[in-house]
């Protein structure tokens, strides 16, 4: 049964020009095939962020991990701004 079947079966709609595919293997080379949905050829990814997780194609955690660092050193710039200007209680 294809995408389009199953989709129409159960009255679920996709947008092909917003479909990505990615290929998750351990291989160093991995091949990926073009795929075509509704004769719209998908981009590959290597990454993909969803629900605030970075899942890589080759299934480590190194860029979901420097997206962490990134959000915990922001954070920490801001509070390091506000501990002059607050007291210590409400810090």
């Amino acid at each position: 049964m294809s995408v389009n079947e199953w989709s129409n079966r159960w009255l679920v709609t996709f947008n092909p020009t917003k479909t990505e595919s990615m290929v998750i293997s351990r291989k160093r080379q991995s091949i990926q095939p073009s795929l075509n949905f509704d004769n719209v050829q998908l981009v590959n990814l290597d990454s993909h962020k969803h629900l605030g997780i970075t899942f890589k194609s080759d299934l480590t955690w190194n860029i979901h991990i420097q997206n962490l660092i990134q959000s915990g050193k922001k954070i920490i710039h801001i509070l390091r701004g506000l501990q002059y200007s607050l007291q210590k209680s409400t810090f």
